[in-house]
């Protein structure tokens, strides 16, 4: 789940990153789609904004 942004990279929620929840920055140019429920009326609001180096990178999230 993706929980906010900055110039270059999604802040997104991880579930089991040593026994815990974590934030992990992704590069944006590594999104390859993004999906929205059918059922749930879409949200006009912009991702927040998250100041670049506050979170880990990752690049393992297969």
């Amino acid at each position: 789940m993706v929980i906010g942004q900055d110039e270059t990279n999604f802040y997104v929620l991880g579930g089991n990153q040593s026994d815990a929840v974590t934030i992990a920055r992704v590069a944006k140019s590594r999104l390859l789609g993004a999906r929205w429920p059918a059922t749930f009326p879409p949200r006009p609001q912009r991702l927040p904004t998250m100041k670049p180096g506050e979170f880990l990178s990752t690049a393992n999230e297969i």
